[in-house]
This record gives C-alpha cells, structure tokens and sequence, in this order.
C-alpha cells in the first residue's frame, strides 16, 4: 500500500473505541475520550471574533540565543503574524481549505490517539502545539500529549503555510 499510515491510525482509533477505551495492559490508566476543551491563553471568543483560526507554536530544544520556539497565528483573512517577524499572506484557495478542513474534523478521533513515546524536549527536541478555533472554541492538539500525523488535514495544511512543505 502506498500510504498505510492513515489506515492504520484508523483502524487503531476503532480498536481503542471498540474496547472501550481502556488499555489491556494490567496497571495502566485508562484512556478516557477528551472533549474539545477552552484553552487558557489560546483563542478566546474575543480571538475568534478577530478572525483566529490557529495558532502554532513550538517548546523546547536549544538554540545559540537561549530556548528554540516558534508563535504563528494564522488569521481567517489569511494573514500570519509570526514570532520570528517574517511577513506572510496566505492565497484564498489555501485559507478556503484550511478553513474547510478546520470545520469538518473529527477533532474527538483525532484527540483519542495518545502520544506514546518520549517528548522530544526531553532530549533537545520539540513539542508543537496546535490551537484550533473551531465553533467560537479552541481545540488544543499538543504533540506530546496527542498523535500528531503531520501528513493528515488540518496539520499539513498548517505546515505547508507555515514551511512551505505542501499541505
């Protein structure tokens, strides 16, 4: 298959649910289905109303200047202001998929699949953070937290924007 990765987070994600949403393993805690939850310090309704559709930023690693890490917050008017000051304007047919896709995620699926290993900003890596204004409310998507497949919509959209990586 040439790109079994999806299938196989599909299937994992129907797993967990048909078992209902526990572990096997004798000891560990249950996974228990997350709600899209407001997030301290990400869009407000205030945000929402002044058009944020996500907000990406990174944590962790070392740089020469100190900590790493990146803030973007990609408006629906298809501006983005950065932390690192690069300018950047967003074409309408890419803000119009982001948009769409933003809207029509299963946002429960994909914050069901818990991330398994080890955070990277445990050796000098780091962590993304996706906040998502979805229906006046932010879904935080963490990458040590949840599963990121930064191939699936919305993140590669956002990563094409953001590194110019597709999307």
């Amino acid at each position: 298959m040439p790109n079994a990765k999806p299938l196989v987070l599909l299937l994992l994600t129907f797993l967990v649910a048909a078992c209902g949403g526990t572990s096997a393993t004798p000891g560990a805690t249950p996974l228990v289905e997350p709600e899209p939850t407001v997030v301290p310090g990400g869009p407000s309704a205030a945000a929402a109303e002044a058009g944020v559709l996500v907000t990406y930023e990174t944590r962790g690693g070392e740089c020469p200047q100190g900590a790493c890490g990146l803030k973007a917050v990609i408006f629906r008017d298809g501006s983005v202001e950065r932390s690192d000051g690069m300018a950047q304007q967003v074409d309408d047919t890419t803000m119009a998929r982001l948009t769409e896709v933003v809207e029509a995620t299963d946002w429960d699926a994909i914050l069901a699949v818990p991330f398994t290993g080890e955070c990277p900003v445990n050796f000098d890596g780091q962590e993304q953070i996706f906040t998502f204004t979805v229906k006046g409310q932010a879904v935080e998507v963490a990458s040590c937290t949840t599963l990121v497949d930064q191939e699936a919509e919305p993140f590669a959209t956002v990563q094409g924007i953001l590194f110019g990586t597709g999307g």
